[in-house]
């Protein structure tokens, strides 16, 4: 199952580049190793300092709370959800 949950978080981290690199949208990705944690925040007009901490879309997956199914399903929604975006993003151009 660790090979899973380093799929999907390599997935995650993909999407976030791709998007952020080629569209308007900033993705951040945080990796926490020391209590299993990641979070996803998705700024879709861009990350400004006007908008830190106002994030359209955000995602906090702890492993240790959650069945490791469980969260790796919390990571597909991520992944999901990121693919919705960049779609949303190459459509508008």
């Amino acid at each position: 199952e660790n090979k899973k949950k380093l799929a999907l978080v390599q997935r995650i981290l993909k999407l976030a580049v791709e998007i952020t690199n080629n569209s308007k949208p900033d993705i951040f990705v945080n990796y926490s190793g020391h209590v299993d944690y990641i979070q996803c925040l998705v700024y879709l007009q861009g990350w400004t300092d006007d908008t830190a901490g106002n994030a359209d879309y955000r995602k906090d997956v702890f492993y240790g709370l959650y069945t490791e199914k469980e969260s790796n399903k919390q990571l597909e929604e991520i992944i999901e959800y990121l693919k919705e975006v960049q779609k949303n993003e190459i459509n508008s151009l």
